[in-house]
């Protein structure tokens, strides 16, 4: 979530909010404008420190495709989520701008892209059920 810019409040239908992100700095940043019922973790997304089906839904938006391993992460997803939860995911794509721009440039930070067919074989075999997929570009 890095500092959980779309970290949403706490509503009637969610009593809380977990935001997730592997870089404490990051995570820091966020904890000024944290609102009651937010509440940040340090953690990776391919082992999340949350129970089985103790998730309503999941959101993941510019952070999966620097993620290694999409398998592990998909099936962690997967775990968390609870039964009829929903998961909102931006996967990446390896043909996108982001991609290029990546791979072209050895400073930047790395997308771990598989092709889609890779991904969606491991959503699958982690149980979930695509019920909307959209192609889309986000530009550095």
């Amino acid at each position: 979530c890095g500092p959980g810019m779309h970290l949403n409040a706490p509503d009637a239908t969610h009593r809380l909010s977990i935001g997730l992100d592997i870089t404490r700095t990051l995570l820091c940043l966020g904890l000024g404008g944290r609102s009651p019922g937010n509440y940040f973790v340090e953690a990776s997304a391919r082992s999340l420190p949350l129970a089985s089906g103790s998730l309503d839904v999941v959101t993941a938006f510019a952070s999966l495709p620097y993620v290694p391993h999409h398998a592990e992460w998909t099936a962690e997803i997967a775990r968390v989520l609870r039964p009829g939860g929903h998961a909102l995911l931006d996967l990446g794509n390896p043909r996108s701008l982001n991609a290029i721009v990546s791979r072209a440039e050895p400073g930047s930070s790395q997308l771990m892209v598989p092709p889609i067919g890779a991904q969606l074989r491991a959503l699958r075999a982690a149980g979930l059920q695509i019920l909307w997929r959209r192609c889309h570009q986000i530009l550095p």
